[in-house]
């Protein structure tokens, strides 16, 4: 089937041609939608450490969902399945962001700002601040914490980093998060 013919095609008929098989009919369905998906995903764009386009792809997600479960028998109307199959995948990941577990992500600071200091136009009292709150920070880290500090600015990671010290990754993921936290409370 060309291009052109399939695009008239109705929304049932898209539907049915992807559930037997065709690779030509998801995507023009996707075309249709997707302009609904991402008004859908803006209307999450308050969430903090999330971006839209992550609520977006939740959606598309949910819409291949609707495309491929969709019984014709039971409603007729593709357009209204799809859509709250496209809003409940949304709202999975947001309910899932305020899980306890996700707290690291939500409050993530990034190390790199420390570096940063020099390449800021900045007036030389602020360097003199931003290099005094440094120092107390890196007074405030333990041994370990200022080891790996020091790789991750060097631009080791994770690994690498934990090869260097001779330790487990997730020890290294650790010291990174207590560093991410004491950061957070300067």
């Amino acid at each position: 089937m060309n291009g052109e013919s399939i695009s008239a095609l109705s929304d049932n008929d898209l539907v049915s041609l992807a559930l037997n098989g065709s690779t030509e009919a998801f995507p023009v369905l996707l075309k249709r939608y997707s302009h609904r998906i991402s008004e859908k995903a803006k209307s999450f764009r308050f969430t903090q450490g999330v971006e839209t386009d992550d609520f977006y792809q939740e959606g598309v997600i949910g819409f291949y969902s609707a495309v491929f479960s969709y019984d014709p028998v039971k409603s007729d109307n593709f357009s209204a399945y799809a859509m709250v199959l496209t809003e409940q995948a949304m709202q999975r990941y947001y309910k899932s962001l305020n899980r306890k577990k996700h707290c690291p992500l939500k409050n993530y600071v990034q190390i790199e700002d420390l570096a940063e200091i020099e390449s800021k136009n900045l007036s030389p009292e602020d360097v003199l601040l931003l290099k005094e709150q440094q120092r107390a920070l890196f007074e405030s880290l333990s041994d370990f914490e200022l080891s790996v500090a020091k790789a991750y600015l060097l631009g080791f990671s994770r690994k690498a980093t934990a090869e260097a010290l001779n330790c487990e990754l997730k020890q290294v993921d650790n010291a990174v998060q207590r560093i991410r936290q004491k950061i957070k409370k300067d």
